[in-house]
């Protein structure tokens, strides 16, 4: 997957175990979770809304 989406490996663990601290500003993260989500054929939209609702819980404002 890592090598078809362009998203490296250590960003596709860090989504699948919720590690936000490891992964991109939101931008990035949204477009990797959309394409990831795509892969599973899974709602992109949904996949990428849940997402960022925890990621932006669990990173703090300055980072955002």
């Amino acid at each position: 997957m890592g090598e078809r989406a362009k998203i490296a490996v250590a960003y596709l663990r860090a989504i699948e175990e919720e590690r936000f601290a490891d992964l991109p500003e939101a931008v990035f993260t949204r477009g990797f979770v959309t394409e990831f989500a795509r892969f599973l054929k899974v709602d992109p939209q949904r996949a990428a809304r849940d997402f960022m609702a925890k990621f932006d819980a669990a990173r703090p404002l300055q980072e955002r």
